[in-house]
């Protein structure tokens, strides 16, 4: 994975998540695709994690890929999207820095990011991973609240979440069901949480509705993060309005190709930071 085109890495060699802000010797091409510019270093100052152990996390995400690949794309019968495995990397880095014990993930289809999740705090040597899924069967996907498609399915319930390998489930219980109807009393079960991904459908209800929901449980320097945060305007809405109501670190990272966000929990926090640290939540 040394090389920036390589056949196996087309255009995001995992290093990228940690080479800062050295971006300039990249081609331009290359860079707008990546649209990361430095989430290393973001991701270090959004966990609080030392640079040099990101570092090290995320090489460890590279090889859990080089693990998983083949078997994965032997299992979906196509050539999985580079950006998934990019995104999955990261997920696992920010785990490995956080270190949770209680973490809950909304959306799970066939379970490729609860796998990265479930390594890490297997690599972490502590965790449990709680997630809710509403599983969508028929193969056109469903309309979200906001009216856009959303073609993510599979084949039967028995298919949510088989890619995890069966020595990561010890520490992973699964839900199926509306996340509105489960999630408030699992936080209620958990009382508290030390991270949360939001991965189910992209709507500004939805998503407003999890993170409010989620907030009040997470511990003091715990992680809220959301993927698919430029899934369309209201979502963009639904986290920019979050993040402007809820001081912390927080950052953006895959900012042209799909967009994932992530905010820390500042303890005794009472309005919206003004130290410029949430710059580039707001992209």
């Amino acid at each position: 994975m040394d090389g920036l085109l390589s056949p196996d890495r087309l255009w995001f060699p995992v290093r990228h998540l940690r080479d800062g802000l050295d971006f300039g010797r990249f081609p331009t091409d290359v860079r707008v695709a990546m649209g990361v510019f430095g989430a290393g270093r973001d991701l270090a100052r959004v966990t609080g994690a030392p640079r040099a152990a990101m570092e090290g996390y995320c090489r460890e995400a590279g090889q859990v890929t080089a693990e998983y690949r083949p078997r994965w794309a032997a299992e979906r019968g196509q050539r999985l999207d580079e950006f998934l495995w990019a995104a999955c990397e990261a997920l696992y880095a920010t785990v490995r820095a956080v270190r949770p014990a209680e973490m809950v993930e909304t959306g799970v289809q066939r379970g490729v990011s609860s796998a990265y999740l479930l390594a890490a705090m297997e690599r972490n040597g502590t965790g449990h991973l709680t997630s809710i899924d509403l599983p969508t069967f028929d193969r056109a996907g469903r309309v979200n609240r906001d009216g856009f498609v959303d073609d993510s399915s599979v084949a039967g319930p028995d298919a949510v979440g088989d890619l995890v390998a069966p020595g990561l489930r010890r520490r992973w219980t699964l839900r199926l069901g509306d996340a509105r109807e489960l999630l408030p009393p699992l936080l209620d079960e958990l009382g508290t949480i030390d991270a949360f991904f939001h991965d189910s459908e992209h709507s500004y209800d939805q998503m407003s509705f999890e993170f409010a929901a989620a907030w009040p449980h997470l511990r003091d320097g715990g992680c809220l993060i959301s993927d698919d945060i430029a899934w369309s305007d209201p979502a963009r809405r639904a986290w920019r309005e979050f993040v402007a109501a809820h001081p912390g670190p927080a950052c953006v990272y895959f900012s042209s190709i799909g967009n994932r966000g992530m905010l820390r929990k500042v303890a005794g926090a009472a309005g919206p930071s003004g130290d410029g640290s949430r710059r580039d939540a707001f992209k």
